[in-house]
């Protein structure tokens, strides 16, 4: 499916780029804050960058997602728990 994204024009795959943090905003709900993701920002090469979007997919796999999820601002208690590796 990421060969079909970046044909059709709506994606792009940088390799060496890093995320830097998720981009969000904030609603007010019922019982809480409400956060959307609206986009990304990363450094590639020595510029940083930002992309506004509708959808984020975070990828940084088991290790590297939960610091970029922290660095993001989002304090939920379960980011980084629970993970076990296997020798």
């Amino acid at each position: 499916w990421l060969v079909d994204l970046v044909e059709s024009g709506n994606g792009l795959i940088l390799p060496g780029c890093e995320a830097m943090k998720v981009l969000y905003e904030c609603e007010q709900g019922k019982r809480k804050k409400k956060k959307t993701a609206t986009g990304v920002a990363f450094a590639f090469g020595e510029k940083i960058y930002v992309v506004e979007s509708k959808v984020s997919i975070v990828a940084c796999g088991a290790l590297r997602t939960p610091p970029l999820l922290k660095r993001s601002g989002l304090k939920n208690r379960h980011i980084g728990r629970n993970l076990c590796l296997q020798p």
